[in-house]
């Protein structure tokens, strides 16, 4: 998290940054004021945790012991500056295993562009302290939010299983939002909210 500040605050504006201590209610649709740290106070939100799955839901783990925020109760880019992209360094919250939709559905329905994250395991250690910062820098010179995604979290010594997903009108759509959405890009696109959310579609690298 502090290489993902520390490059793109040089470029764009941090307007918080938290150390997941509390009750975990910014992911919510109760996003508070932006100094609480809300999900829906920025445009992008980028978290380093642990992650796992449930059948129902995605968690991501808060600081207090066996405190969890799940998927169920997110639904992103609905309140207040309304988020395009949210960005979890955690391990398999977008795990694809027949259940993705229903944990997903609701965040997406939210309004949210795209999300990334991974459907299996991503790393901590010395080779891997520096993927908030390359992802930033990806951003930054314009690659697509995916391609910013998978150069970024690319790491020479750990296998880094990373997916993005995208919600849609339509699959033609849902794929051009996917694959062309960009940092500087992204207040072009249309927010989807509800039943005009008609798809949504992934890609992923398993690295075994």
């Amino acid at each position: 998290c502090g290489g993902f500040n520390d490059e793109l605050d040089s470029t764009d504006t941090l307007r918080f940054y938290f150390d997941l201590t509390g009750t975990g209610s910014g992911f919510t649709v109760n996003d508070g004021s932006t100094a609480s740290g809300g999900v829906d106070s920025v445009d992008l939100f980028y978290v380093s945790t642990h992650g796992g799955t449930t059948d129902a839901n995605a968690r991501l783990a808060l600081w207090g012991d066996q405190q969890r925020v799940r998927s169920s109760e997110w639904r992103l880019g609905d309140n207040s500056d309304q988020v395009m992209i949210f960005s979890q360094y955690a391990c398999a919250t977008m795990k694809e295993d027949g259940h993705f939709m229903a944990r997903w559905s609701n965040p997406f329905r939210g309004g949210v562009y795209i999300v990334t994250g991974s459907q299996d395991k991503v790393y901590d250690g010395l080779t891997t302290d520096e993927t908030g910062e390359d992802y930033a820098d990806d951003l930054q010179d314009g690659k697509s939010v995916k391609w910013a995604w998978f150069d970024g979290n690319g790491d020479w010594w750990a296998d880094q299983d990373v997916a993005v997903y995208a919600s849609g009108s339509s699959l033609a759509n849902c794929r051009n939002r996917r694959d062309g959405i960009t940092w500087q890009n992204a207040g072009s696109f249309t927010r989807l909210r509800d039943n005009n959310v008609a798809r949504v579609c992934g890609a992923w690298i398993w690295d075994n």
